[in-house]
């Protein structure tokens, strides 16, 4: 280089210092151009994305209410509220059809060309819901059959692929604060999605003739998962949100929900005692080794009697704990405690006729 400028004469040298800083100039625009088009090509990128998942969540908004429109708990309820469920499938097929064949999600797919995994992931994923849309047809003639088994299983369906899709947005972002708000959002559908089972469970036990015990604990396992939703949103939230989900907690719905939730587990606790009471009362229990010592005197009959006895005054002293503040069934708890005690006064008579 040194011996090619020095064969330069004085005028060729002046000219290539002169272009010098324009060919720095040069470089610093194609830089910063480049810089400026990921920049364009990241912000398009994240407002497609935001405007997709704004269609998700009103999607899932709109199936939640065609969800409780079409569950419900028995044929009079569905057949009374059937022009509002004619309605809301319209609003949900309108609200799939923007977000299958609207520009936001179509364009996000096209605004991944130089990702063309990132691509096929987001088209798998719009595939999946095209085939899942199709099905809703079929579904739906089932819930005016008055058959909604199909239609649940759907539901659940599209849900899981919908969540899943915002998923896939998330992990797509470089973006921190709109990952983490896309975590909180997930954490909030969540909420949401519990909120729906456990409203519908709800009414399920309201309008019921009869619950058994394993209903009770079924109902009682989706109001606790749907409190364990909230507080675990609330935790993971950043603190500007927090607030909105303490809101959610202290609303007048969601504190009679938790009452309700109270008397549940209330009613869990005594069917369990009064379960466990009938158990050591029949066969193998108290009245059946009762009557094994009338016929035979051993020691053994006497001995399951006295062990069955012992278990049923445990309940009885949990169950009268329980129903303190519930005095329709203490009356009952009486009648049983009454004909529990004829049989321990029955048995010490025919213990002092043995001896």
């Amino acid at each position: 280089m040194p011996s090619t400028l020095h064969h330069l004469s004085l005028k060729q040298k002046l000219i290539l210092f002169s272009l010098l800083p324009l060919l720095m100039m040069s470089l610093f625009v194609l830089t910063r151009m480049y810089v400026l088009a990921r920049e364009y090509h990241a912000a398009t990128h994240n407002h497609l994305a935001i405007q997709t998942t704004v269609q998700i969540t009103e999607l899932l908004y709109q199936l939640h209410n065609e969800y409780g429109l079409s569950v419900q708990p028995n044929q009079t309820a569905r057949s009374q509220d059937q022009t509002g469920l004619l309605q809301q499938q319209q609003h949900t097929t309108k609200t799939l059809d923007e977000l299958l064949n609207g520009p936001s999600l179509i364009g996000l797919i096209a605004a991944l060309d130089s990702d063309r995994l990132g691509a096929a992931q987001l088209q798998e994923r719009l595939d999946a819901l095209r085939l899942s849309s199709h099905k809703l047809i079929s579904a739906r003639q089932d819930v005016l059959k008055q058959s909604p088994h199909v239609f649940s299983n759907l539901y659940n369906q599209l849900n899981a692929q919908l969540l899943q899709l915002i998923q896939l947005l998330q992990l797509q972002t470089n973006d921190i604060s709109q990952s983490r708000a896309y975590a909180d959002l997930l954490n909030l559908l969540m909420v949401q999605e519990l909120a729906v089972k456990e409203r519908s469970a709800i009414n399920r036990m309201l309008l019921s003739n009869s619950l058994s015990i394993n209903d009770y604990r079924s109902i009682s396992t989706i109001m606790y998962e749907y409190g364990q939703a909230i507080l675990h949103a609330s935790n993971a939230s950043i603190s500007d949100r927090q607030s909105l989900t303490r809101q959610v907690q202290a609303s007048p719905e969601s504190l009679r929900i938790l009452n309700i939730s109270q008397q549940i587990e209330q009613q869990i606790r005594v069917s369990t005692l009064v379960q466990n009471i009938n158990a050591h009362l029949g066969y193998g229990g108290l009245i059946d080794s009762y009557q094994d010592y009338l016929l035979r005197g051993d020691a053994n009959s006497l001995d399951k009697f006295n062990r069955a006895l012992a278990v049923i005054q445990l309940n009885l002293d949990e169950l009268n704990h329980e129903i303190r503040n519930l005095p329709s069934l203490i009356p009952t708890v009486n009648v049983i405690e009454d004909s529990i005690g004829q049989y321990q006064f029955g048995m010490s008579k025919l213990q002092q006729l043995q001896h």
